[in-house]
């Protein structure tokens, strides 16, 4: 097996997981590699920002989905659904699972990843030049 290092050099980014149990982020949505590199909640998260839920008691069970969230973390989520329904040819207010939003984190990582779920709590695993099993 060849040094695989080439591959993985200068490939440094930012993505986001979710890590808490419950639902995960990018694992529980159609196009993860989508939501787990969108930059305008990397951006919003490094700020400073965080996902706050509405009290239960006061949610619209008919609103969309970025209802259950407090501003500024509201208006995040709102563009994160509309540019992933516009990515993927649907309708702007098609549902889009924001469950795990409360938990993200931002990794940094460095080559190829994948993101592994376990009872919805993610966690982020690089390839490396090592000999995987």
């Amino acid at each position: 097996m060849g040094n695989h290092s080439s591959l993985l050099e200068g490939r440094n980014r930012k993505v986001l997981v979710s890590p808490g149990f419950g639902a995960g982020w990018a694992t529980w949505i159609g196009d993860g590699k989508f939501a787990a590199e969108y930059q305008p909640i990397i951006d919003f998260l490094e700020s400073g920002g965080e996902f706050v839920e509405k009290p239960y008691s006061s949610r619209d069970r008919e609103a969309p989905c970025y209802d259950q969230f407090e501003e500024p973390g509201r208006s995040v989520l709102q563009q994160f659904v509309h540019d992933y329904n516009k990515t993927h040819d649907a309708e702007p207010d098609d549902y889009v699972c924001l469950l795990g939003a409360e938990d993200l984190i931002v990794r940094e990582v460095s080559g190829p990843y994948r993101i592994d779920e376990y009872d919805g709590a993610e966690s982020v695993v690089e390839a490396s030049g090592e000999t995987w099993w």
